[in-house]
């Protein structure tokens, strides 16, 4: 997924998108391995069925994380003005 990403962004936008985005698509695909993985677990010490719980629940984590992984990405990587 990171080497895809790094070849369209290079594509697409040059080096310095094609750091961000093959960085980031590895960065992402590997926590939600780990989230995907250690979430059962924890709904089950919580009482809670995971095949029910955890497909919505990974998703939308995921989302909100993957998206707050590529922005600090891009911030770090290409030196953008950071607000506040």
């Amino acid at each position: 997924m990171g080497l895809g990403g790094w070849l369209l962004g290079l594509w697409r936008g040059g080096p310095g998108i094609a750091l961000v985005v093959g960085l980031t698509m590895l960065a992402v695909v590997a926590v939600a391995n780990l989230i995907g993985s250690a979430m059962p677990f924890a709904l089950t010490r919580f009482g809670v069925d995971p095949a029910v719980a955890s497909g919505p629940l990974i998703t939308s984590m995921m989302d909100t994380i993957g998206l707050a992984i590529y922005f600090l990405a891009a911030t770090w990587l290409l030196g953008l003005p950071v607000a506040g």
